[in-house]
């Protein structure tokens, strides 16, 4: 594809096409090579909901990925497929510079409820741990032992 050079419509044919996943690859390794980086965050971001299989080839043999997680490799590594490739700026600094809109997880809403939850759990446990620390007239003594409980070395 380098040294074809296709227009840019014809690399965002290749990455629309649901049919050839390994087209949508090559497309998108073409893009990380190419374009701007606001342009390949804003490109490749969507593929990242594209869970396809893609056998690729390794030094010992073959392994089992997904497009998700080669795209994702293309958006945070700088060698992929033994191919070394620029420094691609940080998407915090795109959003800093406000080129790229903050990026929301599609998880977003799951990870609010599982947060909520252990938090609710993490009270429930801190509220039973504190009834343990209390003495017979409700004062917390050091180290959470009841006053009378304690006994002096000394003596």
């Amino acid at each position: 594809m380098l040294q074809l050079g296709p227009d840019r419509e014809v690399v965002m044919e290749y990455l629309e096409n649901e049919d050839f996943k390994y087209l949508r690859a090559l497309a998108a390794f073409y893009v990380r090579l190419t374009f701007q980086p606001v342009d390949v965050y804003k490109t490749l971001e969507p593929f990242l909901a594209d869970y396809r299989k893609l056998k690729r080839r390794t030094r010992t043999g073959f392994t089992i990925t997904h497009i998700d997680e080669f795209i994702d490799e293309l958006l945070t590594k700088d060698r992929v497929c033994s191919t070394s490739l620029w420094k691609l700026p940080s998407r915090q600094h795109f959003e800093d510079l406000e080129q790229l809109d903050e990026r929301v997880s599609p998880l977003g809403d799951e990870i609010d409820e599982i947060d909520a939850d252990e938090e609710v759990q993490m009270n429930g446990a801190n509220e039973a741990g504190q009834d343990d620390n209390k003495s017979e007239d409700g004062e917390v003594a050091e180290n959470g032992r009841s006053e009378e409980g304690s006994r002096d070395d000394d003596g």
